[in-house]
């Protein structure tokens, strides 16, 4: 992540990373790219909420100047300067917490961490809340980073355990939502993990998916119902095809990244003849509708976009 940062030219200044105990390889790293460390000091037996809220308030004592705060997993695939341009659309002066906008399923109540671990029972009317997927990044403003970090004990307390914190980020959803009236903003060009489920040869199977990119047809992919962790949740908005400016992060294993990395040159190539990638979800094969399972996928829009306008007026007077 840091490479990938580095490569990015983010500032190093800007960034600040959250670990359970600092140790001389990662002091190392750390003093290579010139960005800081801190412990999370976290114990509890679920202590992402620990540390997330650790991270929040030491970023806001960190950067107190700062318009944005992003809470960034480190693998998690960024492309910055398209993250500068989502931001910009938003008032940084006004609270706002935006990511990949997402909803538990009606009928579970439980949150799944791994094997055998479970959290607790999560009240109904805190899973129907959306709420910004942890696996990539999401956002706050800060009005927002600062009243939070005012006033975080209102939502995790030592001293008192973890009470209505339920699980890092559906918890951190509602908190916002029901506490602050701050409700989370679909960030589009943001995605959890690599839709289509996540394997130990996802970059294989990445590298066929867009070794041969072809044009895209007429009409345009329709917007996607996107079910995350096997129906668990679901995002919130129907995710429609984006070009690729507007793709931010997608949460990846690191063996994709290459992959991801080689479509960020394609596209530089296609720009010179002002073509443009076209970033869309496609239903897997197995899906019987339009809230099954799907997978990301490229296409190329020549110059003129005719698919666009085909699309609208119909495919077979537009050429």
């Amino acid at each position: 992540m840091l490479r990938r940062l580095d490569a990015q030219q983010v500032p190093a200044s800007c960034v600040l990373i959250a670990v359970d105990n600092i140790t001389l390889p990662m002091t190392s790293i750390a003093r290579h790219y010139g960005v800081e460390l801190f412990e999370a000091g976290c114990v509890e037996s679920r202590f992402l909420v620990c540390k997330t809220t650790s991270l929040l308030r030491q970023l806001y004592a960190f950067a107190p100047s700062a318009d944005w705060f992003v809470r960034l997993s480190l693998d998690c695939f960024v492309i910055y300067p398209h993250l500068l341009a989502a931001l910009a659309r938003y008032a940084s002066n006004w609270p706002v917490y935006a990511g990949c906008a997402r909803r538990m399923h009606a009928g579970l109540a439980r949150q799944v961490f791994g094997p055998g671990q479970r959290a607790p029972t999560i009240p109904a009317h805190i899973r129907s809340i959306p709420h910004a997927a942890g696996g990539p990044l999401y956002a706050l403003s800060a009005p927002l980073a600062r009243w939070f970090a005012h006033n975080w004990k209102l939502y995790y307390d030592p001293a008192r355990g973890e009470a209505q914190s339920y699980s890092d980020d559906v918890g951190l959803g509602a908190f916002f939502s029901l506490v602050v009236n701050t409700p989370v903003t679909d960030m589009p060009g943001v995605f959890q993990l690599p839709p289509g489920g996540v394997s130990d040869h996802d970059g294989l199977l990445w590298e066929r998916r867009f070794k041969n990119l072809t044009y895209c047809q007429c009409p345009l992919p329709p917007p996607v119902h996107h079910h995350i962790y096997r129906g668990m949740d679901m995002r919130v908005a129907p995710v429609a095809p984006l070009e690729w400016p507007s793709l931010v992060a997608v949460h990846a294993k690191f063996s994709t990244w290459h992959v991801l990395e080689a479509l960020e040159r394609r596209r530089a190539t296609l720009a010179v003849v002002n073509e443009e990638l076209l970033v869309y979800l496609k239903l897997n094969p197995e899906g019987s509708s339009a809230y099954s399972p799907s997978a990301i996928s490229v296409c190329i829009l020549n110059a003129s976009r005719p698919e666009r306008l085909g699309s609208w007026r119909g495919c077979d007077i537009v050429h």
